[in-house]
């Protein structure tokens, strides 16, 4: 399987997360792929917060969340999954408790576009 670039690579992650719950969410949508003509995966950050937290020297903002949304083509069959998982440790809830919807996933983009401004 081919891929442009990793994740964490583009966002601040605490590793617990990036070994846990993003690692199991990985491998999931890597199995939904696996035999499948296509799949096209987006993933990014939200901002859910009145106040965005920043690190660094840069003052780079830290998401609160992150989504993911994977289209699986085979054939004629199209497939969508969608998720929004916190940027924070958590215990062992499966995966199925964060998928959600891709309007909902829209949604919360549109309304923290402003997280992504230098902090003041």
């Amino acid at each position: 399987m081919r891929s442009t670039f990793p994740l964490s690579n583009t966002i601040q992650q605490k590793q617990s997360v990036n070994a846990g719950l993003r690692k199991r969410l990985e491998s999931a949508v890597r199995s939904a792929a696996q035999g499948s003509d296509a799949a096209y995966v987006i993933t990014g950050p939200v901002f859910d917060a009145a106040e965005v937290a920043h690190s660094g020297p840069g003052q780079v903002a830290v998401p609160t969340h992150t989504f993911k949304v994977a289209l699986i083509v085979s054939g004629e069959q199209k497939t969508m999954y969608a998720a929004i998982m916190p940027n924070a440790a958590i215990g062992d809830d499966p995966l199925a408790s964060f998928l959600t919807t891709v309007d909902e996933v829209e949604r919360s983009l549109e309304s923290n576009a402003a997280g992504f401004g230098p902090k003041t």
